[in-house]
């Protein structure tokens, strides 16, 4: 599974190559095999909106989420990074390792290069966990808890707490 190492570019606004599924459109209707991670009486931010491949061999979700914690909401709404083709594609070639400070997590890391030769490096963090917390009641979930944030960095590895808006506009390729 993941990207095969022939994928040269991922595009900000079509589809990403090779990836298992992809998001879907606010308002369009959720498959009917996401019920047992978004429905059930689970919140909202807790519905499935994709499932991505991972460069460890696991496949997770991209969750809803909510402004302040976690998934899809969070890293548009915090990081300003939209461009979840991009962020799909980090998880399925980045460098994995664990979280030293969270069990269950792994964070991506994958440096990239726009078409204008603009360099951005992408960090992305997923939990294996199967508790989903909202606001301040857990849920016992029946997939992994999935994509918690993504956001932006310089290829010298310095935090950017939101994302150039070219990140958002353009294709980009590996870089190196």
């Amino acid at each position: 599974m993941g990207l095969s190492s022939s994928v040269s570019t991922v595009s900000a606004t079509g589809a990403a190559p090779n990836i298992q599924s992809q998001v879907v459109a606010p308002g369009d209707a959720q498959p009917d095999t996401v019920v047992g991670g978004g429905g059930g009486g689970l919140p909202t931010a807790l519905n499935i909106l994709a499932f991505w491949d991972t460069s460890r061999g696991t496949v997770i979700p991209l969750r809803q989420g909510n402004p302040s914690g976690f998934g899809k909401t969070h890293i548009e709404s915090k990081h300003q990074l939209y461009n979840m083709n991009l962020v799909a594609a980090t998880f399925a070639r980045g460098q994995s390792e664990p979280d030293p400070n969270r069990a269950n997590r792994w964070v991506f890391t994958a440096d990239w290069v726009n078409t204008y030769g603009r360099t951005i490096q992408i960090v992305a963090v997923e939990s294996q966990s199967h508790t989903g917390v909202v606001g301040s009641t857990s849920y016992p979930l029946s997939d992994p808890f999935g994509v918690v944030t993504a956001y932006c960095q310089t290829i010298q590895g310095v935090y950017m707490p939101t994302c150039p808006l070219w990140v958002n506009d353009t294709s980009f390729s590996p870089l190196g």
